[in-house]
């Protein structure tokens, strides 16, 4: 593996690209019954293993950029107001200094989780139906927060699974255990602050903001997917409607008063607004196709072998490197003489040599030859 500015680049450009492509799979409905989650999640993670490693690898192939390239190479190279610091320089110390802010930031949010967990108290005895206690390992820590709320899960080693003052039947009880507990089985907390960290070293990219987005999205269709893959179809459609009945209860509650910042801590709630119309469609459309079709499988091997088959690196010349050369053209030709060779482009001498076996370029090898 080998990381150059072009590696980058390329890596860039590419993982835009699918990031374009993966925000029209999870936005058009019509998507759904042909891409399923087993798809999604993979093509997620061929987007951050893409910028996480954004290296030339074996199959990389190079092709050579006369342009734009050249361009911004020679850009990047010049002084900044005829200092020592190019521009290229500049860029890396904005960057650096950015990601150093970023992650500060991000480290000082975790630490203020133990700040907010400070307002959660034990769970009432009679909360929770024994239907819903039973479900839960000893593992996880239970506990209750007074404000209308939907639950949450938090901690990525010792996980919690919070509940709020928000009204349920036993049966969504359950339902949202089974939904938390599976954001636990899939390491969901740790997953997202790996992307986190992405986040806060592409801080400059604007796409790495909505692939976040997608990344949570599809955490929560994951989610979903689990709890009722193998349900049958009085569970499966109780599950979705739970969804819409508990969102319409959190929805007619407004009190900014007693609204907890989300980004401070990572959670996974089963009811997000935002991405509820997504995951309703989602399983509505997935409950008879549950599983991607194998033919379109098979384009999650494809897209990796493309992203890293080609790299576009500078090709230019020098013009002080060229002065006093002449290139060989069609009418270039080798004259034999006196024992020696000499090469004429454009009726002009261009020097001898000793034999053509003497000569590495296939050009001159192939030009004619003249007896004198």
């Amino acid at each position: 593996m080998h990381f150059s500015i072009s590696s980058l680049l390329i890596s860039l450009v590419l993982a835009s690209l699918l990031i374009v492509l993966l925000q029209i799979l999870l936005s058009q409905k019509f998507n759904y019954r042909f891409f399923r989650i087993d798809f999604l999640q993979v093509f997620a993670l061929i987007i951050f293993i893409r910028l996480a490693v954004p290296f030339e690898f074996i199959n990389t192939h190079t092709l050579s950029s006369h342009i734009i390239l050249p361009v911004l190479y020679k850009t990047a190279q010049q002084p900044l107001l005829n200092s020592g610091i190019t521009f290229a320089k500049l860029l890396l110390i904005i960057w650096f200094t950015g990601t150093l802010f970023s992650l500060f930031h991000f480290i000082k949010s975790l630490c203020h989780v133990k700040q907010i967990s400070s307002m959660f108290n034990e769970l009432p005895a009679n909360y929770l139906s024994k239907q819903a206690i039973n479900l839960i390992p000893s593992s996880v820590t239970l506990n209750y927060l007074n404000i209308p709320k939907s639950p949450f899960v938090y901690g990525t080693f010792h996980p919690h699974i919070v509940f709020c003052a928000l009204e349920s039947t036993p049966e969504e009880q359950v339902y949202i255990i089974k939904h938390e507990l599976q954001h636990i089985r899939n390491h969901d907390i740790l997953k997202k602050h790996f992307v986190n960290i992405l986040v806060c070293i592409y801080w400059w990219f604007p796409l790495i903001y909505l692939f976040q987005k997608q990344i949570n999205i599809i955490f929560e269709m994951e989610a979903d997917h689990r709890v009722v893959n193998k349900s049958m179809q009085d569970v499966y459609f109780n599950y979705v409607q739970s969804l819409v009945h508990i969102t319409k209860s959190l929805t007619s509650i407004s009190d900014p008063l007693v609204e907890i910042d989300n980004s401070t801590f990572a959670n996974f709630t089963i009811l997000e607004n935002c991405t509820l119309k997504q995951r309703v469609q989602f399983l509505l459309e997935g409950y008879e196709i549950r599983s991607t079709k194998p033919v379109i499988k098979m384009l999650l091997i494809l897209i990796p072998l493309l992203i890293t088959s080609i790299i576009f690196e500078p090709d230019s010349i020098n013009p002080k490197d060229v002065s006093g050369t002449k290139a060989i053209n069609q009418t270039s030709y080798v004259v034999h003489k006196s024992g020696k060779y000499y090469l004429f482009i454009d009726d002009k001498n261009m020097g001898s040599f000793g034999s053509l076996k003497d000569i590495q370029d296939p050009e001159i090898k192939k030009l004619p030859v003249f007896e004198k």
